[in-house]
């Protein structure tokens, strides 16, 4: 009868039949060098859970970075505000008040569609243009 062997077993027979002096190799099996998966990744694990953690913090130091650039930006001061052309029965005190009202906020949230219709509404004033 005929009887199954094993790739082990027929590797030590062909080894056992080597001369005396010859140098055996040693046996590796498949399944032994191959490594899985989870093993690698069971590894690398740490180094995975270090990497997210810096990578977190990072994106969140440069949000809150970005968000206190904006801040400030929001808050920048207008410094100088001209008001020019050709006024005789508009004294530009009264368009300085509703300047200085409007301008009191920042540059960025200055509302300059209303500035400009407030002017407007004013006696007298046929255009006004704000840049």
């Amino acid at each position: 009868m005929f009887r199954q062997v094993s790739m082990h077993e027929r590797h030590q027979r062909v080894a056992s039949k080597q001369p005396s002096g010859a140098v055996r190799k040693k046996t590796v099996r498949r399944r032994d060098n191959i490594k899985s998966i989870s093993d690698v990744w069971v590894k690398r694990l740490p180094t995975v859970k270090i990497l997210y953690v810096v990578y977190t913090l990072l994106i969140l130091g440069v949000v809150l970075g970005l968000y206190n650039v904006a801040k400030d930006v929001s808050t920048i001061p207008i410094e100088a505000v001209s008001i020019g052309g050709k006024m005789v029965y508009q004294k530009p005190i009264e368009i300085q008040s509703i300047i200085e009202r409007h301008i009191q906020q920042g540059i960025l949230t200055v509302d300059l569609l209303d500035l400009q219709q407030e002017i407007n509404a004013l006696p007298w004033i046929k255009e006004t243009r704000i840049k």
